[in-house]
């Protein structure tokens, strides 16, 4: 079985101007039991959809990432969501 592509979460127009200007980065993935299955501290560390060299489930998976901005001083910036694991 191939592992799932990988796209990152925090992709988007917005996240490229942003990527070399983030610091203090942290992203969690949790399965529907809480269990963190991934654990990244870098904008350019993506998710394979793995847990323990094993495949994840399929499913929907939470996420939720703190950074920081420049622009926006010292304030840490929380963001969570969902992301659906596909094969």
């Amino acid at each position: 079985r191939r592992p799932p592509r990988s796209t990152p979460l925090y992709s988007s127009a917005a996240s490229d101007v942003y990527k070399r200007q983030v610091s203090d980065f942290e992203i969690n993935i949790f399965n529907r039991w809480g269990e963190k299955v991934f654990k990244g501290s870098a904008v350019s560390q993506v998710w394979d959809g793995t847990f323990n060299g094993s495949l994840s489930q399929i499913g929907v998976y939470a996420w939720k990432a703190k950074f920081k901005v420049p622009c926006y001083g010292d304030q840490v910036i929380e963001k969570s969501g969902h992301v659906s694991l596909l094969r």
